[in-house]
């Protein structure tokens, strides 16, 4: 069974099938604070000394592996289903999820494709910080492949000359214009949404409306 292979360009390690019999564990950090972290987030940090100034705990051999760890979990509060950006310790089927591990000097980068959601978690120590970051992105693909307007009640002309999926990749692509299209559908919608409130407080019904329409913008999307 392969389980991973070496980016010589990149210099890495690179682990596609996160299941393997034995923790692989990288270090991160240069000078006094260290994180041995495992191929599934599961580790430890200590500062300076192992035996004194541990600053969380790990179980090595413990079962389940890899507990405790530097876990991120996503959640889809539509249908209360919930992941984590490294395989363990939530564990999702192989072939619904996608999963890598990417081991660098003194880095490590966890990926995950799952429910249309691209994550990717990168942990680190600065060389002169005694601290350990975490950056996390989080790409969501459900409109990649949506043609359809962008919102058919729109109030701008933005709203039905581009569809989702266009807006989707201008924003992948790092695009000014996609942040434009964003700003003239928001503002459009936010003075709308200002000349409907005033015309029902002076209607006297603002809070039927108001709680119809806090239901509606939950389910927009």
């Amino acid at each position: 069974m392969k389980y991973g292979y070496f980016d010589d360009e990149k210099r890495e390690y690179v682990i596609e099938r996160p299941d393997v019999p034995a923790s692989w564990t990288n270090y991160l950090g240069v000078k006094d604070l260290c994180t041995v972290i495992s191929h599934n987030a599961g580790g430890y940090s200590f500062y300076k000394s192992t035996e004194h100034h541990r600053v969380t705990r790990f179980r090595p051999n413990g079962v389940p592996l890899d507990r405790p760890g530097h876990y991120v979990y996503i959640r889809d509060d539509d249908t209360g289903e919930y992941w984590t950006i490294s395989w363990q310790p939530v564990g999702k089927d192989f072939t619904k999820a996608k999963y890598t591990c990417r081991h660098g000097l003194s880095y490590t980068k966890f990926q995950c494709d799952y429910n249309d959601i691209e994550a990717e978690q990168l942990l680190f120590i600065p060389i002169d910080d005694d601290v350990e970051l975490w950056d996390i992105n989080i790409k969501n693909k459900k409109w990649e492949d949506d043609f359809s307007v962008i919102d058919e009640m729109g109030t701008t002309f933005v709203d039905r000359e581009y569809s989702k999926s266009y807006l989707r990749h201008l924003f992948a692509a790092n695009e000014y214009l996609g942040k434009q299209i964003a700003t003239i559908h928001n503002l459009g919608f936010y003075l709308w949404l200002t000349r409907e409130a005033r015309k029902h407080i002076l209607a006297g019904d603002f809070v039927e409306w108001k709680t119809k329409m806090v239901k509606q913008m939950d389910k927009r999307l």
